[in-house]
């Protein structure tokens, strides 16, 4: 009965989810996606982190920040001494630009606590945007489905610490076996069927970008390397692949019109990076 109580709900969120997955998926490849900015595709791909990691490979393109230099604790970048006026940037470029100047390391400047929630405004943005293309769930969607989760992780343990108290003699002597189910039960109940945060979609879009821009080249375009920055994970070859593409970098050279357009195949939903 236990055992088949915890199967039950285990097949309920498998079938929730899939749901969810199946009908967000509908709703992307039933309409035009625009994406007009890299900032786009990198907050899609990681979230803020992405987004300021972005702006700042941005900056060092345009000569505000040096290139990353390795230090005893991790990579560090500064201001130029000769770097265009502030004022030319946006009020979010010169915001990750004013942490960025304080000498912190590059890392810690992409997860600083404080430039995050000074980014609010940004992130919702980006959140909305994003959304509206079915790319990311809602988080009123991943909440309910969470909170779904621990109705039924409550409801295990509740009938599991019935079956105890009020079961016979010959039950409580298999507390063990009883316990072991339990945990199982509530372990796969909180992983089974998770939800990331971009769609099915939104993860073809991704998959599908990686393919047509995986060239660390120099010699490639300011913009091109803004897009490849982009789709770079938080991971030990992140700095690796950007200190590549910085190597004798070029000035800006190509529009965003000269740029492949291959990530285009196979996505139903028709996604573009507009000019």
């Amino acid at each position: 009965m236990y055992i088949l109580a915890i199967l039950a709900m285990l097949s309920l969120l498998i079938i929730v989810s899939k749901k969810i997955k199946d009908n967000y998926y509908k709703k992307a490849t039933q309409q035009h996606i625009k994406i007009s900015s890299p900032l786009q595709i990198a907050y899609l791909n990681n979230g803020l982190p992405g987004y300021i990691r972005t702006v700042l490979f941005q900056l060092i393109q345009e000569g505000y920040l040096t290139k990353p230099k390795r230090h005893w604790f991790g990579y560090k970048v500064k201001a130029t001494a000769t770097h265009p006026p502030v004022k030319d940037l946006s009020k979010v470029e010169q915001t990750i630009f004013h942490y960025a100047a304080s000498n912190e390391s590059w890392h810690k400047i992409i997860n600083h606590q404080e430039l995050h929630e000074d980014l609010w405004k940004t992130e919702a943005t980006m959140e909305t945007q994003l959304t509206n293309f079915n790319l990311l769930y809602p988080q009123p969607v991943l909440n309910r489905l969470n909170k779904l989760r621990g109705i039924f992780i409550l409801f295990t343990l509740t009938l599991g610490s019935y079956r105890y108290l009020l079961g016979t003699e010959k039950a409580r002597t298999g507390i063990w076996s009883l316990l072991f189910v339990g945990m199982l039960g509530m372990m796969l109940i909180t992983h089974v069927a998770k939800l990331d945060r971009v769609t099915k979609q939104g993860q073809k879009y991704l998959s599908s970008l990686k393919n047509s821009y995986k060239d660390l080249s120099p010699a490639k375009s300011n913009k091109y390397k803004l897009v490849v920055t982009s789709l770079l994970k938080d991971d030990k070859q992140e700095m690796a692949s950007l200190l590549k593409m910085l190597k004798n970098k070029k000035p800006n050279q190509h529009s965003w019109a000269q740029m492949p357009q291959k990530y285009l195949n196979n996505l139903s939903a028709n996604p573009q990076l507009e000019t």
